[in-house]
């Protein structure tokens, strides 16, 4: 009799729990945003397999304004946001709310702000819904007066940031003059755009990668389905894999890569699922196209040195214009295009501007606490002991 009671209650609360998981509204598995309804910074969409996340969230870059909001979409397994919404226009005042209003435009709306993210042709009422699928891809469908999904908008397919996934294109539109293509952040604490793209050159149709607008990399052609400059490399196989495409209207490479997504990181390196191929970091590869050191400087110079130690100059160095918005590579070089510079790191918390020293006019002070910033240098051997002063 006690097993048999025992066996009608727990039946009696699986059926329950059940009851309450179909009945319960929840933002945890939801991966469309309904017209009308808003997300915001308590919600999140999940894809259908939960592979990929699109939510409201905060970046601690280390500066003073740390009430900075973006929207953006995460890869679960990886815990890196593969797309922004709003990387160069984040929202200061308040979280805001992403929503699609009665016209079918997709919008995020705070108490001061509003950035469009699609916008109707005509302001006519239309229905509209917007879900993450389980590509990474965002978007917003119109749809027939069934409910049945009519056409495509906006995606954020169209808009990459610094990641690439699998499906997604660089390449341009001849009609639109629209463009698919990479740019990475400005620093590992910040999501501003950096000074390095990767894109499809449309006179030589091949993948390029530019230093604020001049190429220092090119793929090679396109041959037999792969890039000259890349048959010798790990890239080539899995993770660099494109497909190529070209008609009357639009030429592109898409994204073939089944193993993971490719990231131009702020130093201009390309990596692809761990691999990563640069110009810049000591080692030449195919396709390279960097600039001349000038005659005061080695050819060794060209590539980014390994900073000495973390600590911090005696004296203050030469701080650029806030403004200029440099990366630490912009910051080497301008030192190295100044025969009189020694040393040079970043300016700001966030790891972005750039402060250099001339010669004799500093000292470096390592500290063993971890506190201070890596200082970068360029020194000739009979000099590195003078400059260099431990504690």
């Amino acid at each position: 009799m006690v097993f048999t009671l025992s066996k009608r209650v727990l039946c009696f609360i699986i059926t329950f729990t059940c009851f309450l998981h179909l009945t319960k509204p929840s933002n945890l598995r939801e991966d469309t945003l309904l017209q009308g309804h808003a997300l915001a910074t308590t919600n999140r969409l999940i894809s259908p397999s939960a592979l990929y996340t699109l939510r409201f969230f905060q970046l601690d870059d280390g500066s003073e304004a740390s009430t900075k909001f973006y929207l953006g979409i995460s890869a679960n397994k990886y815990f890196y946001y593969v797309w922004l919404a709003n990387r160069d226009n984040p929202i200061h005042d308040d979280p805001g709310v992403l929503t699609i209003d009665e016209y079918g435009n997709l919008k995020i709306v705070s108490s001061t702000t509003t950035m469009i993210l699609y916008s109707v042709e005509a302001q006519s009422n239309r229905s509209a819904r917007a879900s993450l699928l389980d590509t990474g891809n965002f978007v917003l469908h119109e749809l027939n007066s069934d409910g049945s999904v009519k056409r495509v908008l906006w995606q954020s397919f169209d808009y990459p940031t610094d990641t690439i996934l699998p499906g997604m294109k660089l390449g341009y539109d001849k009609h639109s003059g629209h463009r698919w293509s990479l740019t990475a952040r400005r620093s590992y604490k910040t999501l501003w755009s950096g000074s390095f793209s990767l894109s499809l050159d449309p006179k030589t149709n091949q993948l390029v990668s530019r230093w604020r607008g001049a190429i220092i990399w090119s793929s090679g052609e396109w041959r037999n389905g792969s890039f000259s400059n890349l048959k010798s490399s790990s890239l080539e196989r899995e993770n660099f894999n494109f497909t190529f495409f070209s008609n009357e209207s639009v030429t592109y490479f898409e994204y073939a890569s089944v193993s993971g997504f490719l990231i131009m990181e702020p130093l201009g390196r390309m990596n692809a699922s761990g691999v990563s191929y640069s110009c810049v970091d000591g080692e030449i590869v195919p396709g390279c196209e960097m600039p001349q050191p000038p005659k005061c400087r080695k050819d060794s110079d060209l590539y980014l040195p390994s900073w000495n130690s973390f600590g911090a100059m005696s004296r203050k160095g030469y701080i650029f214009d806030e403004r200029e918005n440099l990366t630490i590579s912009d910051c080497w070089m301008r030192c190295l295009k100044n025969c009189s510079c020694e040393a040079y790191t970043y300016a700001f918390k966030d790891a972005t501007g750039c402060e250099i020293w001339s010669r004799d006019t500093s000292h470096f002070v390592e500290t063993n606490s971890g506190v201070g910033r890596p200082i970068f240098f360029f020194l000739r051997e009979t000099k590195a002991s003078k400059f260099i002063h431990r504690t």
